[in-house]
């Protein structure tokens, strides 16, 4: 009784786990602009993608999982495509379409 019960939970942990969106940190990664690579802290430009978001994410890993950290340059500053303005701006345009849309509907 005492397997079948840790192998519920082994089994119960496992689907709680999320695969990395775009396939394995060793995948077939599209290239980075050479503007990224040279402002990017060297050691983490090899899982580095553009995300959703507009900026750059490397993936870390370790023993246990997997996850997305932000690509910063050597003194820490995030790598962004996009800048904070233009996401509130196009964050703001998708609100006011939604927001009519809703009009719209009623």
């Amino acid at each position: 009784m005492t397997r079948i019960t840790a192998f519920v939970f082994i089994m119960a942990g496992l689907a709680a786990c999320e695969p990395i969106p775009g396939g394995t940190a060793t995948g077939n990664l599209p290239p980075l602009p050479e503007e990224v690579i040279a402002a990017a802290d060297p050691r983490f430009v090899g899982t580095a993608r553009l995300l959703e978001d507009g900026c750059y994410w490397h993936v870390h890993e370790n023993v246990v999982e997997s996850t997305f950290l932000p690509l910063r340059t050597p003194d820490g500053r995030p790598i962004c495509a996009v800048t904070a303005e233009e996401r509130a701006a196009r964050a703001a345009a998708e609100a006011a379409a939604a927001a009519e849309a809703a009009g719209d509907a009623s």
